[in-house]
């Protein structure tokens, strides 16, 4: 009986993140995570056309992510720019941002 398309996905998703984090994209192989998702390739296609899609269903909420953040950060800045009327809004600590977003996701 085969195994629900969701378990199968969520097992790729697990290897190739694994993959992706030890070996790289150019080193990343699609037989590594096949084995270690349990499926063969072909199995692997019927989930992402190629590794660059795989990689990037991994990346993009990470960076959709980001950019929300990034926009947040930037509204704040502009409305406290607004409020002061100066560039003295920019004097605040901004790593603070990314760190926070950074132990959030990691």
């Amino acid at each position: 009986m085969p195994k629900p398309k969701k378990e199968s996905h969520e097992r790729i998703i697990k290897a190739a993140t694994e993959e992706f984090m030890t070996y790289g994209f150019e080193n990343a192989s699609l037989r590594r995570i096949a084995a270690n998702a349990g499926i063969t390739v072909s199995g692997l296609y019927k989930h992402f056309p190629n590794k660059e899609e795989m990689f990037a269903s991994l990346v993009q909420p990470m960076l959709d992510d980001f950019f929300v953040l990034y926009r947040q950060k930037e509204q704040e800045e502009k409305d406290a720019i607004e409020k002061i009327g100066s560039a003295a809004a920019f004097l605040n600590d901004d790593a603070v941002y990314v760190i926070e977003y950074i132990q959030k996701t990691g």
